[in-house]
């Protein structure tokens, strides 16, 4: 066990952490710990039912680091029984952490699926599901100068805040997908924000067509859909959305990045370097001018 611990997490089995290790079917685990004289390993199975494990945040991931205390206290939250994730119900997990670039409490946490969770005291403590927001948690984010606006895509659609994710309002008109799944909102305007969506979960992270689109969404106005230059719809899911120097960018799941120069309007294909891309699920943005 100790050099499975190595492998699987990098760390040193003898480092003094708690490592836990689930069967496949989460109905037994055992726990691998050094008490200083030894290795120590605990064993359970359950009779019925299973363990409630979080689920990585990188699909290739072998493991993921807890926080005792944050976790401890995001547990105790009211609405934890009715959390859930629809293909495993046991499995809610811990979908996005969004910490408030203006405020370093400030944090925002999306369950999926379970809803969307607010801390303005660096997570010691919790504010439960927020009104408003979508239960089924994808993505979020705040904007960059705009210090109470925050922007959510769901399960069910996509919401926005004015109070620093207090309180969370619908925004689905215009929209003909509300399986909403990243969310970007321009740097220089927190009136126009971005989100991928598809007709449903088994389209969008399936084998079969996602039918996905991009929609743009400004001040006064409803969502509207993104193609001039992308295929429509497009063939596979964009896991990722990112926008800035006023310029917005698609990740698809199939491992092509878009480019649109024109915060939307039009767009082309990015060529990459290097071996090919498989798949993609994350994309960051740096301006380049600036000096790190």
């Amino acid at each position: 066990m100790s050099g499975l611990v190595e492998e699987q997490t990098g760390r040193a089995a003898r480092s003094g952490a708690l490592f836990v290790f689930f069967g496949k079917r989460k109905s037994a685990l055992k726990i691998v710990f050094f008490d200083g004289s030894g290795m120590c390993l605990f064993y359970k199975r359950l009779d019925r039912h299973v363990f409630r494990s979080p689920q990585a945040l990188a699909p290739d991931a072998t493991s993921i680091e807890l926080n005792e205390r944050e976790l401890d206290a995001l547990l105790e939250l009211p609405s934890r029984p009715t959390w859930s994730f629809p293909p495993r119900p046991w499995t809610s997990h811990v979908r996005w952490i969004a910490p408030s670039p203006h405020e370093a409490d400030l944090l925002l946490v999306g369950i999926e699926l379970g809803g969307l969770m607010r801390s303005a005291d660096g997570g010691a403590t919790w504010e439960d599901h927020r009104p408003g927001a979508q239960r089924d948690v994808h993505s979020l984010a705040w904007h960059p100068r705009a210090r109470d606006r925050a922007y959510e895509a769901g399960g069910g659609g996509a919401a926005f805040s004015e109070d620093a994710g207090e309180t969370w309002e619908p925004a689905d008109g215009g929209r003909d997908r509300h399986y909403t799944w990243s969310v970007a909102v321009d740097p220089e305007d927190p009136d126009l924000w971005y989100v991928s969506a598809s007709t449903g979960p088994f389209a969008a992270h399936g084998r079969r067509d996602p039918q996905a689109r991009i929609y743009r969404r400004r001040a006064g106005e409803e969502w509207h859909p993104l193609a001039a230059g992308l295929p429509d719809p497009l063939p596979a899911m964009p896991y990722a959305l990112v926008a800035g120097d006023g310029r917005l960018f698609a990740g698809l799941a199939d491992g092509q990045i878009w480019e649109s120069s024109d915060r939307g309007d039009t767009w082309q294909i990015c060529a990459t370097e290097g071996d090919p891309v498989g798949g993609l699920h994350a994309l960051a943005f740096t301006d380049a001018r600036t000096d790190l």
